[in-house]
């Protein structure tokens, strides 16, 4: 009998033993696709300032050299004011999330507005720097768009470690909950 309860003991420390390691193991994967969400997000937030630094540059220039609409060149400098009143410290957050996006949002309509009648002004078209800008701002608009989809893919694989069994249990246990994805629309 003595054999038998030592035996019992033996094997429920294993099964403990490893539990444990998977434990930690779990937990070190939910926290590197954590970091990864956290690294995305980086990303997407580095595009948006790149964007936002442009934007006085251009305004310079269109001020400088068009007879642009003065109501576009303020929606651009109001949404461009918005846009740094509002930042981001957690991503988890989904109302400050779409406050985020919402700002983000408004500047990317007021500068397609601009752009527009930018284009249909043959004097300002002919400008060097402004054809110059317009080409980063372009660029820099794309460069968002792939930064917020490699972010959605991210949060989605983050999204499936911390829901699917048995890391859900591991995720519960250390307070890791499901992130929201990127939802701004680009018109």
């Amino acid at each position: 009998m003595r054999s038998k309860g030592a035996l019992s003991i033996l094997v429920l420390l294993i099964v403990v033993g490893l539990a444990g390691c998977y434990g930690c193991t779990g937990y070190n994967s939910i926290v590197a696709s954590d970091e990864a969400v956290a690294q995305a997000w980086a990303d997407v937030e580095n595009q948006y300032q790149r964007r936002t630094d442009l934007v006085p540059t251009l305004m310079d220039v269109v001020q400088s050299a068009a007879s642009i609409d003065q109501g576009l060149i303020t929606a651009v400098k109001d949404a461009k004011k918005g846009v740094d009143g509002v930042r981001l410290t957690d991503t988890s957050d989904k109302p400050a999330l779409d406050r985020y996006a919402e700002a983000q949002q408004q500047l990317s309509a007021s500068l397609s507005s601009l752009t527009s009648a930018i284009r249909s002004d043959q004097g300002l078209q002919s400008i060097e720097a402004h054809r110059d800008l317009l080409v980063q701002l372009e660029g820099t608009e794309n460069r968002i768009a792939v930064a917020r989809r490699k972010y959605n893919d991210v949060v989605g694989e983050y999204n499936q470690t911390v829901r699917r069994f048995p890391k859900n249990v591991v995720a519960g246990l250390f307070g890791f909950e499901p992130k929201p994805g990127f939802t701004a629309e680009t018109k």
